[in-house]
């Protein structure tokens, strides 16, 4: 099935409606942001000195100390997250996080996911570009990999971490689903999508020649960026659907709707409507007595016992009135 022909490609609750609020989902570009600053806030706080045999803290040349960071050291993708299979997870872990020392890692990589990400998201739904940002984050963590095995071999300390494999992937299918999209660099300088994207790719071409050659080392996981971008170019010319991946079953599109339709229910003005209110005790008395037929009395609970019993007390009310 192709990717315009998915149900859940054609996200009809992005369509403003009298419920928009109640019908609209949150946004997966935004919980994905959420998620991967509060994931940074964790790296800075959660972290320890460096020491030397004597005890004493290790310094840099600038004076600075020297400093562990745990959530970095055991998430970040290495050499081993390759060659120890049950470290396989960090291939996705590392797309989370980003440099302790600098704000600026975290924040163009989310200024461009939110940029791309939002478009994309509106265009072919949700739970596709779920799918679509975690898998290239797997690819490029992949590749990063085989990278530091294949620069620095298996025992390699080298690390990577970044979403810029998901951010360029989604950067990419942007532009090929909308090459003539007016794109502000750095809010001021107009430029179509395919050209600004086409001279992110080549930048990261040519920094990947310059290592190979050993003329340069732009200290950026490029082949990750280039992995991201395959990726996305793959997808689109293959019409990939990644139906395999079932992850919209976790949750789906009609439970979310449902819950927050009663979220917004609930705190509506309540109408009293003694008729309505009767009726709907005896329906709720009903599957309460189904349920211990089924299941014996033991399987309430202790709402569903006070509520059996006050219909019981109305009953019994009802019978001596009358």
């Amino acid at each position: 099935m192709g990717l315009d022909q998915r149900d859940y490609g054609r996200d009809d609750f992005y369509q403003p409606t009298p419920w928009d609020r109640a019908q609209k989902p949150r946004s997966f570009v935004l919980v994905l942001i959420i998620v991967t600053v509060v994931v940074w806030l964790l790296q800075v706080s959660i972290k320890t000195d460096i020491t030397d045999p004597s005890g004493a803290a290790v310094r840099l040349e600038d004076g600075k100390i020297l400093q562990k960071h745990f959530i970095t050291d055991w998430f970040s993708v290495k050499s081993e997250s390759l060659t120890r299979p049950y470290k396989i997870w960090q291939t996705l872990t590392y797309g989370f996080l980003h440099n302790e020392s600098s704000l600026a890692h975290l924040v163009f990589n989310m200024i461009g996911l939110w940029m791309f990400g939002t478009a994309l998201e509106r265009d072919i739904g949700r739970w596709f570009f779920l799918k679509f940002y975690l898998l290239a984050i797997i690819f490029g963590g992949i590749v990063g990999s085989i990278t530091a095995i294949a620069m620095s071999g298996p025992e390699a300390s080298m690390t990577i971490i970044g979403a810029s494999g998901g951010v360029v992937a989604a950067s990419v299918l942007y532009a090929l689903r909308y090459p003539h999209n007016i794109i502000m660099l750095f809010g001021v300088l107009p430029m179509k999508a395919w050209i600004l994207v086409t001279g992110f790719v080549i930048l990261d071409v040519m920094n990947f020649t310059a290592e190979l050659t050993g003329m340069g080392n732009s200290g950026t996981a490029v082949t990750v960026h280039l992995a991201g971008a395959a990726f996305a170019a793959c997808a689109f010319k293959q019409n990939w659907a990644f139906e395999w991946l079932p992850l919209e079953s976790i949750g789906s599109i009609e439970d979310v709707q449902r819950t927050m339709r009663q979220r917004v229910t609930r705190a509506k003005l309540k109408i009293h409507d003694p008729d309505r209110k009767i009726a709907s005790q005896e329906l709720e008395a009903v599957r309460i007595l189904e349920k211990i037929h089924e299941h014996g009395e033991d399987s309430l609970t202790a709402a569903e016992r006070k509520t059996l019993q006050r219909y019981s007390e109305q009953k019994r009310r009802a019978r001596q009135e009358d």
